[in-house]
Parts: C-alpha cells; structure tokens; sequence
C-alpha cells in the first residue's frame, strides 16, 4: 500500500510540473489574442495603419487633401524617436490628461509639443520654458502627460503639433494612424485614399502594434519542447503507477472483477489524482503570474508570457496531459490485463 500511495505522490507532482509548463508554452503561444496593444490607446478598435511604398507625402499634402472632419484622430508616427504627431485640439490634449486651457492664445500652426515626463531630460529650458529640438525644429513644451508602459520601446517621448509650421513639409514619419470618424463611412473613404494615392499601403488593426516582431512563438515551441520531455516522464511515471496497481488488479480479478471493472477503477483513481493536479496546477500558475506581474526587473518576460492566467491556456494544457496520460494507462492496461492473474500476485 505504501508503494502505491508513493508512486501516486510521485505522479500527483509530474503531472502537476506538467500542467504549469504547458500553461506557460500555450499562454505564450496566445498571448497576442487576449493581450492585444493599440500603438495609441485611445484610438478605437477600427483605426487604420497608412505606410507607402516608395516615398512618403508630406504631412501637410496628406491632411490638406482630406477633410479633418472625415478623422476621429489621425496621428503621424516616428517610431525611430518615440515621437507622434497629432493636431493639437481639446478633444487631443483630454486624452493626454493635459488641461486645453494651455491652448489658449495659441496660434493653430505653432511649433509646440508635450512630452513624457519622463523624458523631460531630453529636453532644454530657456527663461523657465521647455523645449525640444525634433529635425532642425525647435518646439516649445506645453505640458507633459504619463505614458508608462512595461517595455519602454512602446512608449511615446511625446507628442508634436501636427498643424506645426515645421511639419508641413516633413515627410520623415514611419506611418499615420488614422482613426476614421463614426458619421462616415470608413470603407469608402479607405478606398478614396486608395485612389487617391495608388501607392499606398492601409491595414486595419489587428491586435499588435506597428512594425512589431514577437518572439512568442519561438518561445513557445521552446517551452513546448521542455514540456514534452517533461510529458515523457510523466509517462514513465504513469507506468510505474500503474505497475504499483498490479497486486491490487489481481486480488480484484480473483473475487470476480472483470477487465472492464478494473478499468473503470484504474480510470476513477487516475482522474483523481489528475484533478489533484489540476488544482495544484492553477493555484501554482496563478502564483507565477503574479510574481512576474509584480516584480520590476521581469518586464520582458511578462511581454511574453503576460500577466494573467487565461482559461484558454489552461484548457489546452489540461487536454494535453490528460490525453498523454489516458493513452499510457490505456495501453500499459491492456498489457497487464494479458498477463495471468499468479503473475500479477507475485
């Protein structure tokens, strides 16, 4: 009995390593679907990526050539220098966290910026003013708003005037973001930009941020492979389990069980120290997940792992081990069950 109660401790910890490794390799794999990124935040599920193919327009040609009404937001992007360029309004700066008071007596075209607080040592001060040199063009800071993001490559330094004077000929962005307004129709203006500009490039969002590559797949066919080698030894484990039972199915066999009886009860003992695991499983995941949410220095890891535990992870990993696990006691039954019942008894 003490040998069973053992080889059932032994499984109850290799099937529950197996379970959290899993977790962690199909949390990776998904992490995109349930951790999707905007490159603005408050730009809407349905705002649009504008890159061109050989060389870009002028912001002020793009903007002058549509009416601005047609626009939610539309924001230039250069991501070399974290920087972005939208028009300077209330509804913009509201979104910043920024009071639009600072607009006032405000010329619409000057040259003026935000900037992340935490950037504010790139910038210079003059006579209590702030200012920020982007490409030969001096900008005055207006304000500052918070933009703090776990990696700090997706971060924003700040924001530009895009009505700027030095703007209007800048052609030097990466791509525009435009976030189409609700009163017209998105699809047909998509299509006049299309006509408009032959050689443009216009995606719509899909959960990631422009010009993003993820490592999680790699990572997770790196964490998949250590979770099958650790699988492998959850299947000799399970036969050693198994093996343990041989005495027990014997006696069972004896007192008139049949084959099909002590599967049932290979099964109901295998489900039961598998459902053991299960909540081992989560509770030491949920541990892991909050450990990387909390610490600082782990902010690349949580990019690829995320910070939560999802129930589609979880599912996938339950399937995976417990379908591993069925197969072995399945098989290595039906070799028992071949075996006489005096080879069993020794």
């Amino acid at each position: 009995m003490r040998k069973i109660l053992l080889k059932a401790k032994m499984l109850l910890c290799i099937l529950t390593m197996s379970l959290v490794i899993f977790i962690l390799a199909f949390s990776a794999l998904l992490f995109p679907k349930y951790n999707k990124v905007k490159d603005v935040e408050f730009l809407s599920n349905d705002y649009y990526t504008v890159t061109f193919r050989d060389s870009n327009i002028s912001i002020g040609e793009f903007y002058g050539n549509f009416n601005s009404e047609f626009f939610e937001y539309i924001i230039a992007n250069y991501q070399w220098a974290k920087i972005k360029a939208i028009p300077f309004g209330e509804k913009e700066l509201e979104q910043l966290g920024i009071d639009s008071e600072v607009l006032q007596n405000r010329k619409k075209q000057e040259d003026i910026a935000v900037i992340n607080e935490k950037y504010l040592k790139i910038c210079y001060e003059e006579n209590n003013t702030y200012y920020i040199e982007n490409q030969g063009v001096i900008y005055e800071v207006i304000g500052t708003f918070s933009d703090d993001k776990d990696d700090d490559l997706k971060e924003t330094s700040c924001y530009l005037n895009l009505n700027a004077n030095g703007l209007k000929s800048n052609n030097k962005y990466d791509c525009l973001f435009l976030d189409i307004s609700k009163n017209y129709d998105a699809e047909q203006l998509v299509k006049s930009i299309k006509k408009k500009y032959p050689e443009i490039d216009i995606k719509k969002w899909s959960g990631t941020q422009y010009n993003t590559f993820s490592n999680n797949v790699y990572l997770f066919v790196v964490t998949l492979v250590c979770a099958l080698l650790l699988c492998m030894n959850c299947v000799a484990f399970t036969e050693a389990w198994l093996s343990s039972q041989k005495g027990e199915l014997g006696i069972r066999r004896l007192v008139g069980a049949t084959i099909k009886n002590n599967n049932c009860y290979i099964i109901k003992s295998y489900l039961e120290i598998f459902g053991i695991s299960c909540g081992s499983a989560v509770l030491i995941s949920f541990l892991v997940f909050g450990f990387l949410k909390r610490i600082e220095l782990l902010r690349a890891t949580r990019e690829l792992f995320g910070t939560s535990l999802h129930i589609g992870p979880l599912l996938l990993a339950v399937i995976v081990v417990f379908v591993i696990g069925g197969i072995t006691i399945q098989l290595q039954y039906l070799t028992i069950m071949k075996k006489e019942i005096l080879e069993m008894m020794r």
